[in-house]
């Protein structure tokens, strides 16, 4: 049954001119951010979150670690009918680096991911000494092996490469992260 609700819903999405990716509903794709819906089923019902994520990060896979749950797909059975649109216009607004680092903030998040993405974000701006007060933040927190290894990497190649060569390393998280979600529509947004 929940795979038939899927199915209608990843139809619905695409006709309001969402790319699926898995049970991810992308709404935008600029150089810096990518961003949409995601349908999460679970045994009770089938969720709709928003997700927002930086290309620039080293992504084996999109998540919903930036999103917020608004809807049941049981309750809100016409979300893709236009409900969506006022959400996606709030989404519409984080297009860039700058613009994530203010999305975090205004959502309050707390998590090592958000300090991970407010510590590439800063990078990925040139602005090397916000990195570095936001890098004292991250520190504290307990980290995940996989920003742990991360974290690893942009270090090493902050001492090798300097900060030029990280954000070459940035640079090419983002075509990986393209790849990951079947190729960019940057000249649109869309």
């Amino acid at each position: 049954m929940k795979s038939i609700t899927l199915w209608r819903m990843k139809r619905e999405a695409k006709r309001s001119g969402l790319r699926v990716v898995g049970n991810f509903l992308i709404a935008f794709h600029t150089r810096d951010v990518i961003s949409g819906f995601t349908l999460d089923p679970a045994p009770s019902s089938t969720y709709i979150w928003t997700f927002v994520i930086p290309t620039y990060d080293d992504l084996p896979y999109l998540h919903m670690s930036l999103g917020q749950r608004i809807a049941s797909a049981e309750l809100d059975k016409a979300f893709f009918c236009g409900m969506h649109e006022a959400y996606a216009k709030k989404l519409e607004t984080v297009r860039t680096a700058a613009d994530l680092l203010l999305y975090v903030d205004s959502l309050d998040f707390t998590s090592d991911y958000s300090e991970w993405v407010k510590y590439i974000s800063a990078i990925r701006l040139g602005d090397f000494v916000a990195a570095d007060a936001t890098l004292k933040t991250l520190l504290k927190l307990p980290m995940s092996n996989a920003i742990q290894s991360r974290l690893d990497a942009i270090r090493s190649v902050l001492k090798n490469g300097g900060e030029s060569g990280a954000q070459h390393l940035l640079e090419t998280w983002s075509v990986q992260t393209d790849r990951l979600v079947g190729g960019s529509s940057w000249g649109s947004g869309r």
